[in-house]
C-alpha cells in the first residue's frame, strides 16, 4: 500500500459506529475524550516506573533490585501486540472499545487491593505479584484506548491528539508520584487506596456517560475479520518500513529511560531531598513533558511528524548526556528539566509517526505493537540502567542511553526513503 492510499484508508470514515464517547464527533471533543482518557492511563504507569523506584531507593534497596522489578513489572506493556488481535477481530456491535477498558480497568482496581495491607519493601514478592496482574490489566486498557485514537482520529489532527493524550498521561503520572513520594514509603496504603480510587472514579465517567449507540457491524468493520484482516497483516509484516520502525523504537527511546528509571536515585546522589524530587515532578517534570508533547504534537501535525521525531530525539540525547555530566546541583536540575520538555516533543512526534502508519484494518494490532515496543525499550534500559549505575555510575549509564538514541535516528532515514519506493509502486 503506498503512502498516500494509507493516508487516505486512515481517515476514519464511521467515527460515531464505536467511539463510545459523543465528544468523539468534534476535534475539541477528542482532545478532551483522549486527555481524560490517558490520565487514568497514566496514573499507574506513574506509579511503577516513576514513584516505586524513588521511594525503594529511599528505604534502601539496591538499585540492581529495583531496575530488575521495574523491567520485569513493565514487560505486559512490552507485549501489548498480542493483545491487539483480540481487540480488532472481537469487536462488535455489542462489544466495544468501551466494554474492553472498562473491563481492564476493573481488572487494575481488583489487582491492587492486596497490596492494602502490605509494605511494600517488607513483602517484595507480593509486590511484585500484585504490579505484574495490575500491567497486564493496565496493557489490555491501553490497547482498547490505543485503537479508539486510531479509529476516530482524523491524518491532520494526530499530532495534536498525541498531544494531549501525553499531556494526560504525563499528568497521571505526576500526581501520583509527587503525592507518593510526598507522604513517603511508609503510608503505602494511602498510595494504592489513591490509585483505586481514580480509577474507580474513571470507572464512574464510564458508566454514567451515555454516548451514542454502535451501529450494526458495517462493511468497514466487517473487514477487520477473516481474510481482509489477514491480508493487511501480511503487507504489513512484509514491509521493510515496518521493522525499520520496530528497530527504531526499541532503541530511540533509551536516553530518557534510562534517565527515567534512575532518576530518583541519581538525584539522591546529587544531594537531592525526596521534597525535591516530589516537587520536580509535581511541577518541572509535568510542565515540561506534557508542554512538550503538546508542542511537538502541534509542529507534527504542521512539519511532519518525522522530522520533528529526529529533531526532539537529538534534544533527548543532548540534554541526558549534559545531565550526566554537569558537576553543580544546578545544572543537572537544568539539564534534567530539559531532558523532560525534549522527551514531550519527541514522544508526541513519534506516536504521531506510529500511528500514521498503521494501517486501518490493523488499528489495535499494528499500532499498539509499536507501542508495545517502545515499552520493551523501557524494560530493557530500565535493567541495563540499574545494572551498570551500580557498576559503572551514572554518568557512563546516562551516555550509553544519549549514544543509543542517536544511532537509531538513521534508521528513520531508511524510512523515508522505504515509504519512496512504496509510492512508486
Amino acid at each position: 500500500m503506498s503512502e498516500s492510499a494509507q493516508h487516505r484508508d486512515a481517515t476514519p470514515r464511521n467515527v460515531h459506529a464505536d467511539t463510545a464517547f459523543g465528544l468523539c464527533g468534534s476535534r475539541r471533543g477528542r482532545s478532551v475524550v483522549f486527555f481524560v482518557l490517558y490520565l487514568m492511563e497514566g496514573m499507574p504507569i506513574g506509579f511503577v516506573w516513576w514513584t516505586l523506584p524513588t521511594l525503594l531507593s529511599s528505604a534502601g534497596v539496591d538499585t540492581a533490585r529495583i531496575g530488575d522489578l521495574t523491567s520485569v513489572v513493565v514487560l505486559p506493556w512490552a507485549f501489548k501486540a498480542f493483545v491487539g488481535p483480540i481487540v480488532d477481530l472481537g469487536r462488535n456491535s455489542r462489544w466495544s472499545h468501551r466494554a474492553w477498558i472498562v473491563v481492564a480497568q476493573c481488572g487494575m482496581a481488583l489487582s491492587l487491593v492486596p497490596l492494602l495491607t502490605i509494605e511494600f519493601t517488607a513483602d517484595f514478592e507480593t509486590l511484585r505479584l500484585c504490579l505484574i496482574v495490575h500491567a497486564c490489566a493496565a496493557a489490555f486498557q491501553d490497547v482498547a484506548i490505543d485503537a479508539l485514537a486510531v479509529e476516530v482520529t482524523p491524518l491532520g489532527e494526530r499530532g495534536g491528539i498525541n498531544g494531549w493524550a501525553q499531556a494526560g498521561m504525563l499528568l497521571g503520572r505526576g500526581l501520583v508520584a509527587a503525592f507518593a513520594i510526598r507522604i513517603g514509603a511508609g503510608s503505602s496504603s494511602t498510595i494504592i487506596a489513591l490509585l483505586i480510587g481514580f480509577l474507580v472514579l474513571g470507572q464512574l465517567v464510564h458508566l454514567t456517560y451515555r454516548g451514542p449507540a454502535p451501529r450494526a457491524r458495517d462493511a468497514d468493520s466487517g473487514s477487520r475479520t477473516g481474510s481482509a484482516y489477514r491480508r493487511a497483516l501480511h503487507h504489513v509484516l512484509r514491509s521493510p518500513a515496518t521493522w525499520l520502525l520496530v528497530v527504531f523504537a526499541a532503541t530511540s527511546g533509551a536516553a530518557f529511560e534510562m534517565l527515567g528509571a534512575m532518576l530518583g536515585p541519581f538525584l539522591h546522589s546529587r544531594g537531592a531531598t525526596d521534597d525535591g524530587i516530589a516537587w520536580f515532578y509535581a511541577l518541572p517534570a509535568l510542565v515540561g513533558l506534557g508542554g512538550g508533547a503538546l508542542l511537538g504534537g502541534k509542529l507534527s501535525d504542521r512539519f511532519g511528524s518525522t522530522g520533528i521525531a529526529v529533531w526532539g530525539a537529538c534534544a533527548v540525547a543532548a540534554t541526558t548526556a549534559g545531565a550526566a555530566t554537569v558537576a553543580t546541583t544546578v545544572w543537572t536540575w537544568i539539564f534534567v528539566s530539559a531532558a523532560y520538555l525534549a522527551t514531550g516533543v519527541f514522544t508526541a512526534a513519534s506516536y504521531a509517526m506510529y500511528m500514521n502508519t498503521t494501517h486501518p484494518r490493523l488499528a489495535a494490532t499494528q499500532f499498539s505493537a509499536m507501542m508495545g515496543i517502545t515499552n520493551l525499550c523501557e524494560s530493557w534500559s530500565a535493567r541495563v540502567a540499574g545494572r551498570m549505575a551500580k557498576s559503572h555510575g551514572y554518568t557512563n549509564t546516562f551516555l550509553l542511553g544519549a549514544a543509543v538514541t542517536l544511532v537509531s535516528l538513521p534508521l528513520l532515514f531508511g524510512l523515508r526513503r522505504q515509504r519512496r519506493l512504496d509510492t512508486q509502486t
